[in-house]
């Protein structure tokens, strides 16, 4: 997602003595916008399971907490890769219709779909509460074109002129070209290729790290996107496991990047989105080395076993 359209729905919405409510592990650009030092107002996390926000913890958080907006992610979120069912949804739509607290939703992922359908975003509901749908093109075909959207019912006008006194415009042909790359059927076509790549990425990923990690290593199985959340054992620390791995040319993103609290520092995100060869496959297992001789050392067993993926197939 650009960080220029969240960034314009977000100061529509800006009080000085208010919160902004998001998903517990969310990405570092959000946790920098929303609630860094610049945002000078708190930032408010919500646990998050493979199904997204539990709409139980958001009443709580509502009743207690001045909260001026809600950010979420309901499809393939980064970096868990959760999916939130449609009846989560309804419910979180009318918890926030019901304390009058919009919504921002990052629908960025939404059509890289692995397995089933499409998931319907939250603004595809009937719902009183205010949503401000937002998404671009930068996963789905390339993140130099820098062009995403915003879809609203109300305050378009106000958007409008923020992002035109911030920036004026975004060039106008790479615009015109993805419009028409739209309307002739290309950009439904490419969407195919590309998730035909990703599966087979995923898959391959998956079955390289079931066999270079540690035991008792926690792997996420999205539905969509191309991201993987892995979780080590406790007295793992990925911020020291990058160091080492950015010294031999590897790089993934330590979990403590995802949260302002500083915590999942036994967590990391592995990035599938290039395209898979042998020098991919010799990161994962280099890194899944380091990972293990990183947890010899806070072990006292003297060795640690490597464990299956029982939900891939050898054969994939």
């Amino acid at each position: 997602m650009r960080t220029p359209e969240l960034k314009r729905v977000q100061t529509s919405r800006q009080s000085q003595n208010s919160g902004r409510v998001a998903s517990e592990v969310a990405i570092c650009s959000r946790i920098a916008l929303f609630g860094g030092k610049a945002a000078r107002r708190p930032l408010l996390e919500l646990p998050t399971d493979h199904q997204g926000v539990c709409p139980d913890d958001l009443r709580t958080c509502l009743s207690r907490h001045n909260v001026a907006a809600c950010l979420f992610s309901s499809s393939y979120s980064n970096p868990m890769g959760a999916t939130m069912p449609d009846d989560r949804k309804v419910k979180i739509l009318d918890i926030l219709a019901e304390h009058k607290v919009p919504l921002i939703e990052d629908d960025t992922y939404g059509d890289l779909v692995l397995r089933g359908s499409r998931p319907k975003p939250f603004t595809a509901f009937n719902s009183k509460a205010e949503v401000f749908y937002c998404s671009s093109f930068s996963k789905s075909v390339a993140p130099g074109y820098r062009i995403g959207w915003v879809r609203v019912k109300t305050r378009l006008d106000e958007i409008a002129d923020r992002k035109f006194a911030a920036s004026l415009c975004n060039a106008i042909l790479p615009q015109v070209a993805m419009a028409r790359f739209i309307e002739t059927g290309a950009y439904a076509r490419h969407v195919r290729k590309v998730l035909s790549a990703l599966r087979n990425n995923l898959v391959r990923s998956r079955l390289q790290i079931a066999s270079s990690f540690p035991a008792s290593t926690k792997i996420s199985d999205p539905a969509g996107g191309f991201v993987l959340w892995l979780e080590l054992p406790p007295g793992f620390d990925s911020e020291e496991l990058f160091q080492i791995a950015l010294k031999k040319k590897i790089c993934f993103a330590p979990g403590t990047i995802f949260s302002a609290t500083d915590t999942y520092r036994n967590c990391l995100r592995i990035s599938c989105g290039h395209h898979w060869d042998d020098s991919i496959s010799s990161a994962i297992l280099t890194l899944g080395g380091l990972a293990t001789e990183q947890l010899l050392d806070v072990t006292t067993s003297g060795s640690i076993e490597k464990f299956p993926l029982k939900e891939i197939p050898k054969g994939a």
